[in-house]
């Protein structure tokens, strides 16, 4: 099983960088409002998510190009 994990406190605007985003051969990671949308006002808190894991090859180019290192990598058995 891979597990991903993303450190906000190391990416704290995910929106302006986008690196493992754009990275990703498998496209693994989304970029999501950290809490819902209220009307008429716009988001300000970002948060990346994996929402297609299970594509996810544990390659680490994610963890390799993030200038913040904010992202690990791990297969757990």
């Amino acid at each position: 099983m891979i597990e991903i994990r993303w450190d906000s406190k190391k990416c704290a605007m995910p929106q302006d960088c986008r690196v493992c985003l754009d990275t990703c051969p498998q496209g693994v990671f989304r970029i999501m409002p950290k809490e819902a949308r209220k009307p008429g006002k716009a988001t300000e808190d970002w948060v990346i998510g994996t929402l297609f894991l299970s594509l996810c090859t544990a390659c680490g180019t994610c963890s390799d190009v993030c200038p913040k290192k904010a992202i690990t990598v791990a297969v757990a058995s």
